[in-house]
C-alpha cells in the first residue's frame, strides 16, 4: 500500500493541462507541459521515503527504479491519463519511480514494438533533478538513426510521447550529486503486452543463512598476530582474510541486490554513501556469518560481548564522492566491513584509506578490496570509501556492520540512530503493537525477538528505557517494567555462539 499512499500526498495541485511545446515525430507528437503540478518529495524520495531496487537487467541502463503498479488508480495517475486524455480502461499499465545519476550508463530505448502490434503513450513526471542550467538532464528522442527533438525536463514537467518512440536521458553532469527522478507511466492500448519484469513487486527477502544452526563447512583463518596499522594503544586495524567461503558470500550478494536501498542526497557530513540497504541485525544474529565475526572479536580484541547496532550493505559506483569520516566519537567500538566484488583484481580501485586525522593529511594504511575481505577498525579512525574503476560499470559493494561491547549497548545505540536504522530491528515491522519505529525497536527487542543479554545487568535497558524520550501511558510502562524483570539477563556464551574453543565456533 505504500506506493498509492506516496503518490495521494505528493500530488498538492495541478499546473496547466495545455502543452506549452507539441512536436510531430514520425511515431506521433510529443507533449510538453511545464509546471504541471506542485509536489511535496523531499521527504518521500531521500532517506525517510522510497525503497529504491537496483535492477542490473534494465533495458535502457538506468537501474534505479521503486514499483508502482499498485498506484495506478491513484488520483495522481488519474490526472496524468486525464492531462493526455486517455481512456482509463486501458489493456496494459505500468508505473515506476526512476532515478538517473551521473554517470549512468544510459541507452537508447523504447517502452512498446509496433511490429507485436503494441499500441500506446508513456508519460513521464519530473519530480527531483539538479537545478542548475549547466547541470544537463535532458531527454532526447530519435527516429532513423538520428535525434527528431530535445526536451529540457524542467521541475514538476510531464511530457507524453507514443511508447514506440525510442528515447535517451542525458545523465546529469559529473559536478551534480543530485538524481534526475521521475514518475514513468506506460499505458498500452492495443497489442500484445509482455509483463515487464526487473524489480516489479518483489518483497524485501530476509537475511540469508538464518536457518543454519552449525558453522560453516570451511576451515576457520589463521588471524593476524598484530594489527595492520594502529594510531595509538587502542585503536587498530585489522584485516582477515579467508573467514567465508565463496558460496556464503556469493549468498550475501545476491541477497543485497535483492533487497530495497534507502537514497541518500549528499548531506553535509558522514559518509556520503548515497545508496544503501539496512538490514535486520537480529536476522543476522542467527546466522554463522555473525558467529564467526563474534569469533573474530573475540581472538582481536580479548572481549566477548560484543553485538552488531548497525547492519547494512554499503553501495557506491565510480562516479559517486565518499568522504572522510570516524563511525563513532567517544566510544570503543569497531566496525567490521566485509567486501563483496567477486570479479575485482588488483587495479581496479575500490577499496579503503585509513587517516591519522579528519584533516585528510596523512594516510595512515589502506586495504584493497579483495572478495571475501573483512577490515576490521576501531571506530573513531577517520577513513573513505573508494569507488571502484570507471571501466567496471558496476557498484562496489561492501557489508559493513558496526558492533558495540554488549547487545544492551547494541540496542541503545540502534535506538538512538535515525529512524530507518532503528527499524533494523524489525525491516518488515513498520508499526509494532501501536507505536512508531522508534519504540517498535526497542520494545520488539525486549519481547525477546532476538536472543538478548543485558549487558548482565537485568535493569540496564529499564533504566535506559526510563530516560528516553518515549512516550507511554502508566499501565503500558508498568506491563514494560514487569517483562524486563522476568526476560532477566541471558547466558552470554549462548548470545555469542562461542564454545570457548581455541579454533572452533
Amino acid at each position: 500500500m505504500f506506493p498509492i499512499l506516496v503518490l495521494t500526498l505528493l500530488f498538492c495541485s495541478g499546473g496547466s493541462t495545455t502543452p506549452v511545446r507539441k512536436i510531430a515525430t514520425p511515431h506521433g507528437p510529443i507533449s510538453y507541459y511545464r509546471d504541471w503540478g506542485k509536489f511535496d518529495t523531499l521527504g518521500f524520495i531521500t532517506r525517510e521515503g522510497l525503497k529504491w531496487r537496483y535492477n542490473i537487467n534494465s533495458t535502457d541502463g538506468i537501474p534505479w527504479e521503486v514499483d508502482f503498479n499498485q498506484a495506478i488508480d491513484s488520483p495522481l495517475v488519474t490526472k496524468i491519463r486525464d492531462t493526455i486524455r486517455l481512456n482509463h480502461k486501458l489493456p496494459y499499465q505500468r508505473a515506476k519511480m526512476r532515478m538517473v545519476r551521473r554517470g549512468d550508463r544510459v541507452r537508447i530505448s523504447r517502452h512498446c514494438d509496433p511490429e507485436e502490434g503494441q499500441v500506446g503513450t508513456t508519460a513521464i513526471l519530473i519530480l527531483s533533478r539538479p537545478s542548475d542550467k549547466n547541470d544537463y538532464g535532458e531527454l532526447l528522442f530519435f527516429s532513423h538513426g538520428d535525434v527528431v527533438a530535445t526536451i529540457h525536463t524542467s521541475l514538476y514537467s510531464l511530457v507524453s510521447f507514443p511508447c514506440s518512440l525510442w528515447h535517451q536521458w542525458q545523465y546529469p553532469a559529473v559536478r551534480t550529486q543530485v538524481g534526475l527522478i521521475f514518475l514513468e507511466v506506460v499505458f498500452g492500448e492495443n497489442g500484445e503486452w509482455r509483463p515487464d519484469y526487473g524489480s516489479v513487486n518483489k518483497r524485501q527477502p530476509p537475511f540469508p543463512f538464518q536457518e543454519m544452526k552449525s558453522d560453516f563447512n570451511h576451515p576457520l583463518p589463521n588471524l593476524p598476530s598484530a594489527p595492520l596499522f594502529s594510531l595509538d594503544l587502542e585503536n587498530h586495524l585489522w584485516v582477515v582474510d579467508g573467514l567465508f567461503p565463496h558460496e556464503v558470500l556469493d549468498g550475501l550478494v545476491k541477497h543485497f541486490l535483492d533487497s530495497d536501498y534507502i537514497y541518500q542526497e549528499g548531506d553535509d557530513g558522514g559518509d556520503n554513501v548515497v545508496f544503501m540497504t539496512p538490514q535486520p541485525l537480529y536476522q543476522l544474529a542467527r546466522t554463522p556469518i555473525w558467529r564467526r565475526m563474534a569469533w573474530v572479536m573475540k581472538k582481536l580484541t580479548g572481549r566477548s560481548h560484543w553485538y552488531p547496532y548497525d547492519v547494512s550493505n554499503n553501495l557506491n559506483r565510480a562516479w559517486d564522492h565518499t568522504r572522510i569520516h570516524p563511525d563513532c566519537f567517544g566510544r570503543d567500538e569497531y566496525t567490521l566491513l566485509i567486501y563483496l566484488n567477486k570479479e575485482y583484481q588488483p587495479g581496479d580501485l575500490g577499496g579503503t584509506v585509513w587517516y591519522r586525522h579528519e584533516d585528510g593529511k596523512e594516510i595512515i594504511g589502506s586495504v584493497m578490496n579483495k572478495y571475501g575481505r573483512m577490515a576490521v577498525f576501531h571506530c573513531e579512525i577517520p577513513h573513505s570509501a573508494r569507488p571502484p574503476h570507471a571501466r567496471l560499470g558496476g557498484p562496489r559493494h561492501t557489508f559493513a556492520v558496526k558492533v558495540a561491547q554488549t547487545m544492551a549497548d547494541a540496542v541503545i545505540r540502534g535506538f538512538s540512530e535515525s529512524p530507518v536504522r532503528a527499524e533494523g530491528f524489525d525491516y518488515e515491522a513498520d508499526n509494532y503493537n501501536g507505536h512508531g519505529p522508534l519504540e517498535s525497536a526497542l520494545e520488539m527487542f525486549l519481547r525477546g525477538k532476538i536472543i538478548t543479554s543485558y549487558g548482565g545487568d537485568p535493569t540496564y535497558l529499564e533504566r535506559e528505557f526510563e530516560k528516553s524520550a518515549l512516550k507511554h501511558d502508566e499501565t503500558y510502562k508498568e506491563e514494560f517494567r514487569k517483562e524486563l524483570r522476568e526476560l532477566g539477563a541471558t547466558d552470554f556464551k549462548k548470545m555469542e555462539g562461542i564454545s570457548g574453543k581455541k579454533d572452533e565456533l
